[in-house]
């Protein structure tokens, strides 16, 4: 189920939308960043047990048309995406793949308040430079706001050395 919460989402104020997977799915990264930096940090304690998550702003989908783009995150959204979300267990987590009961964790990472790599303040960072991944995934790390009740508005960001760049963002339903 997919929760709808009524705030502007773009970088004009006067708009006022519900926003859900759907709606962010139909946004340009612009669009989501101008929409994260203006989001609140989620609160550690806030966030235990199962969460549903959905893709959006997958880099390199944005530049599809409109149309073209909807379609390619309601695919994501289907169980032919077989990310189903994540998990937290206080200061630690891991991300849940799998369809039905056959979900596995994997991909790690622990919780820690931190600011976004973009310098648009504090977040909730998901650091999966932790001894049980690979070291690939290592190089990962994700930064959640508070997008609304129960609603969390996330970004997979990628470290290589000095930099850091989004790979996508990424909705937390619980």
């Amino acid at each position: 189920m997919e929760h709808a919460l009524r705030i502007p989402v773009s970088p004009r104020p006067a708009r006022d939308e519900a926003v859900d997977a759907r709606t962010l799915g139909a946004m340009t990264r612009t669009e989501l960043d101008a929409l994260f930096a203006g989001m609140a940090a989620t609160d550690a304690a806030s966030l235990r047990g199962r969460y549903h998550g959905a893709l959006c702003g997958v880099i390199g989908i944005d530049r599809l048309p409109a149309r073209l783009r909807e379609l390619v995150y309601a695919v994501l959204r289907t169980p032919l995406n077989v990310w189903r979300g994540k998990s937290f267990d206080g200061d630690h987590g891991a991300n849940r793949w799998g369809v039905g009961e056959g979900q596995l964790a994997f991909a790690a990472y622990r919780l820690e308040p931190g600011m976004a790599h973009d310098g648009t303040g504090p977040c909730l960072l998901l650091d999966y430079d932790v001894p049980e991944n690979l070291l690939p995934l290592r190089a990962i790390l994700g930064e959640i706001r508070q997008l609304g009740p129960g609603l969390h508005l996330g970004r997979m960001t990628w470290r290589a050395g000095q930099s850091v760049g989004c790979a996508l963002y990424f909705t937390l339903e619980g």
